[in-house]
């Protein structure tokens, strides 16, 4: 075996690792919390105090530590922990299967313009420039016009707006790594650049890919909340974070703030840990590759 390739697998094995955590307070905390988030999402209905949408005209607006009710309750006497327990499903599944679609697609696609360059390059950069010329939560409104409310429209139009990030990031990537020596030693070596591409220059590659989509879980959360907040996304009565914001604008006239703050919170702190784990492994990438 050549040279080149054993230094590819160093490089490979380092990059592979995932931040340290010694030391690292935000990153333990950040992944403590969305533990305890995911395992409230996927055990809701054990752990759920009442119904999500079980409406007590006798409880209307009743404040946190309010027996019976730890969060207190919403306009329409619908207990608030229950809630966001229940919200949490659909607010980390839709921004799940919107990152995971829009990452994959992203990759491939950049992949392909990176490793082809030539006029292939050329056709591909300039429709993801068209793309970026258009805010994501305007596609996201033009398709729930074209497909109706709820949540796949949005997440079908955030998908078209996330998917060129990740395309331009992967091919940035890949046109500075096959100019590297050990992608010409492994062509030499007979092997066909489809199989280069894809499994030896995409495994270096895929961590940075990897922070980037720790970070558009994030954006993409706060975008399908907005959408929800607006009436474009999910709609109520269903258990929602951003539906449940919306929900709140009453209470706050009131000046019954708590109905909106635990749900705000409860996005504010998500996107918070999404984004700390992201930045912790781009550092990460970046102390790597200086070393």
């Amino acid at each position: 075996m050549s040279a080149a390739p054993i230094a590819l697998e160093r490089r490979w094995m380092r990059a592979r690792r995932l931040p340290g955590l010694r030391g690292q307070g935000g990153v333990i905390a950040s992944v403590a919390f969305l533990v305890v988030v995911t395992l409230a999402a996927i055990l809701a209905p054990e752990i759920s105090p009442h119904n999500p949408s079980a409406a007590d005209l006798s409880s209307l607006l009743s404040p946190p530590g309010t027996p019976g009710h730890l969060l207190g309750t919403d306009t329409a006497g619908r207990d608030i922990l229950s809630r966001i327990i229940y919200g949490a499903r659909i607010s980390l599944l839709a921004p799940l299967v919107l990152v995971v679609i829009s990452s994959t697609l992203g990759t491939a696609i950049g992949v392909c313009a990176g490793w082809m360059g030539g006029i292939a390059d050329e056709v591909i950069s300039r429709v993801m420039d068209f793309l970026f010329a258009f805010p994501g939560l305007l596609i996201a409104i033009i398709a729930v016009a074209l497909f109706g409310t709820g949540v796949t429209a949005p997440i079908v139009g955030l998908i078209i707006a996330y998917t060129p990030y990740t395309a331009r990031l992967a091919r940035g990537l890949v046109a500075q790594e096959r100019n590297l020596p050990y992608v010409e030693s492994y062509r030499q070596q007979g092997f066909s650049g489809p199989r280069i591409a894809l499994t030896m220059l995409l495994p270096n590659i895929a961590p940075t890919l990897l922070a980037q989509s720790a970070l558009s879980f994030g954006y993409g959360l706060i975008d399908l909340a907005t959408l929800s907040f607006l009436g474009f996304g999910v709609q109520p009565p269903t258990a929602d974070w951003g539906v449940m914001v919306s929900d709140a604008q009453q209470g706050i006239l009131q000046g019954d703030i708590w109905v909106a703050l635990f749900p705000g919170l409860a996005i504010m702190l998500t996107v918070i840990s999404f984004n700390v784990l992201g930045d912790a492994i781009a550092e990460r990438i970046g102390r790597t590759e200086a070393a």
